[in-house]
């Protein structure tokens, strides 16, 4: 904006300022001319100022003393001036009879024609008095030091010639080197020739005063913010977040608006940590992100709790069913000579028993934590107990069918019916299932694995992955 901005150029800013409610501090690097001009357009427009100006030492020392109840809250940056006693003196005596010859004399003098304080507050009180006297003594000693310099060189010439012999490259050259100390310290210039800084910050409060509630110098490492005696716009204590940026929670990242410099917030997928703040990366199937999904932790995998009401019904259908076969078998070999058992082929119903209770056992192996050794044991069991419990019973179908087929043809007893007969044909049966089975669990084993959710979630599931030669097993 110009030094005179138009109405068209203040109405610009104020929209700019309305597009972005969440902005609550406007830093402004102007005279103090435009910050109040600025102040009272908004104020004149109805709006809530709820708003912690900035201003630089232009606006700082130029506030219009009717604008502290709209500003309070706002902080000035002044830089630290000093009081030189030799000028005060200078001013304290001044005499424009005396001092008539110096070139600012008349205009200063005329400026003091409507004050009666003058010359007292017309230069030394003010506070940009010190900046002058600092200018000065930069150019003093710098023409001083070259001046000392040419003389060294050249000792027959006079000031006057030597002066004409000053260029503005020798004089920069003396400027940046210049080191000397005054009230409030040494003054330098640092390696790109800005000087080094020393200011202080005052907050306008309700008392409708400046408060000074820090000070920064560029020569100090510690520099100190007195924010427990500052007060904010709308009276609040807290500092005010002024960012056209939204609050991100964790598990989100920052993205671009339309707005300039405005930012949103966007969800990551759920098992996704968040990079710089700008970034969604996906964790590895085995892994979930933390709280803060800033790591992916190693997901602990399940498996089939004890104290599952259903897991604790089977367990008990299956020592039920275990118990049944012990009784069973006891009952047997206690009647083993009774016709009633005689009739149901005790031995083949023997093979029959131990089928059904390795078919009970396996209930619980299934129920154990997967491991190589679970996995290969279940598929074992599993295909054995389902050819020990039909084994036999192929075996009467087969010899019941055989017996009553000879029958209608002849009174002779078939071949290879008989008790010893059907036991060698068991046992070669269940022989062929263990040699499978051991085939099956040496080339391609039941190995424990993972179950993942769909979509994914924290959770695994850890059971036994049968292959393809347990299904011709069970075949």
């Amino acid at each position: 904006m110009s030094n005179k901005p138009s109405q068209k150029e203040m109405d610009k800013v104020i929209d700019k300022q309305l597009k972005v409610p969440k902005s609550k501090v406007i830093v402004i690097f102007a005279s103090g001319d435009i910050g109040t001009l600025m102040v009272k357009q908004m104020k004149s427009q109805n709006l809530h100022l709820n708003i912690t100006f900035i201003g630089s030492d232009g606006w700082g020392y130029d506030t219009d003393i009717s604008l502290f109840a709209d500003i309070v809250g706002s902080i000035f940056i002044r830089p630290q001036f000093f009081s030189d006693p030799k000028f005060v003196h200078f001013v304290n005596n001044f005499d424009p009879k005396v001092h008539a010859q110096t070139p600012w004399a008349i205009e200063y003098w005329a400026n003091c024609e409507n004050d009666p304080l003058c010359p007292h507050s017309v230069l030394y009180r003010s506070s940009y008095a010190s900046v002058i006297i600092l200018c000065v003594d930069v150019i003093v000693h710098a023409l001083d030091s070259l001046f000392n310099e040419l003389n060294q060189h050249d000792q027959h010439n006079d000031m006057k010639t030597l002066s004409q012999n000053i260029t503005g490259e020798m004089l920069l050259k003396h400027l940046l080197n210049v080191d000397f100390n005054t009230s409030i310290g040494s003054f330098r210039f640092d390696e790109v020739g800005d000087s080094l800084g020393s200011y202080s910050i005052f907050n306008v409060q309700d008392t409708g005063k400046f408060v000074q509630v820090g000070s920064w110098d560029a020569k100090q490492a510690n520099n100190a913010l007195q924010i427990q005696n500052m007060q904010f716009a709308g009276n609040s204590t807290l500092p005010p977040y002024s960012l056209c940026r939204e609050f991100c929670e964790a598990g989100y990242i920052i993205v671009p608006l339309e707005s300039n410099c405005c930012y949103g917030c966007q969800k990551c997928q759920d098992n996704a940590i968040v990079v710089n703040a700008t970034q969604c990366q996906l964790c590895s199937q085995t892994t979930w992100p933390d709280e803060e999904f800033k790591k992916c932790n190693a997901v602990k995998p399940t498996f089939i709790t004890l104290k599952d009401p259903i897991i604790i019904t089977i367990m008990t259908f299956g020592v039920l069913g275990l118990a049944v076969c012990i009784i069973a078998s006891i009952a047997m070999f206690k009647y083993r000579n009774h016709p009633l058992i005689k009739a149901t082929s005790k031995e083949l119903s023997a093979i029959n028993l131990c089928g059904l209770f390795l078919a009970f056992l396996n209930i619980f192996l299934v129920l154990c934590k997967p491991s190589l050794a679970t996995c290969s044991l279940t598929e074992t069991l599993i295909s054995l107990s389902f050819t020990t419990m039909f084994t036999p019973t192929l075996l009467k179908v087969v010899r019941i069918y055989r017996i009553f087929q000879a029958g209608n043809k002849t009174a002779k007893r078939p071949r290879f019916v008989g008790v010893r007969d059907q036991m060698v044909f068991g046992t070669l049966l269940i022989s062929i299932q263990v040699l499978i089975v051991v085939i099956s669990t040496i080339i391609n084993p039941a190995t424990p694995s993972y179950l993942f959710a769909s979509p994914p979630a924290n959770y695994i599931q850890l059971y036994c992955s049968f292959s393809i030669g347990f299904l011709i097993s069970c075949v």
